[in-house]
């Protein structure tokens, strides 16, 4: 039996990775969860988080994934991201930024009687924080 499985991830743009893998630990909306060779069918809703992968030569990348879903099937793992980068595609100061704005408006008081979209905010907030811990900069909202 192998010891490996096909995982794909794509996104609304384009194929992102098709790689031979290990294993797989991905943020579900339930908690963050492991994929191994052989894993039962199935969908997964997936939140903002990281997503960490054992490539066949041991490597361990990790990306920040925003949200979609997972879907497990005899012949491998396809995630449907709704965005996905490396550690390197990460702009370090603009997701700093965007967390910063993205507390403000669940903490802050609204500028000029604006209503706040909660629900945004708080996305946004889980996506700023995922790619500040793929890049090594920790934070927990």
């Amino acid at each position: 039996m192998p010891n490996t499985f096909q995982l794909e991830i794509l996104t609304l743009e384009r194929s992102y990775l098709k790689v031979a893998v290990r294993s797989l630990v991905a943020p579900g909306v339930e908690g963050r969860f492991g994929i191994l060779p052989h894993h039962i069918s199935g969908i997964f809703a997936l939140q903002p988080g990281p997503l960490e992968v054992t490539l066949e030569d041991e490597t361990r990348p990790v990306y920040a994934v925003g949200g979609g879903f997972l879907h497990v099937q005899p012949a491998g793992v396809t995630i449907m991201a709704r965005s996905i980068e490396s550690a390197d595609q990460i702009d370090r100061e603009r997701a700093r930024l965007a967390l910063e704005r993205a507390q403000t408006r669940l903490h802050g008081k609204p500028l000029n009687d604006e209503e706040i979209d909660i629900e945004r905010a708080r996305a946004a907030l889980a996506r700023a924080s995922a790619r500040l811990k793929v890049t090594g900069q920790d934070w927990t909202p």
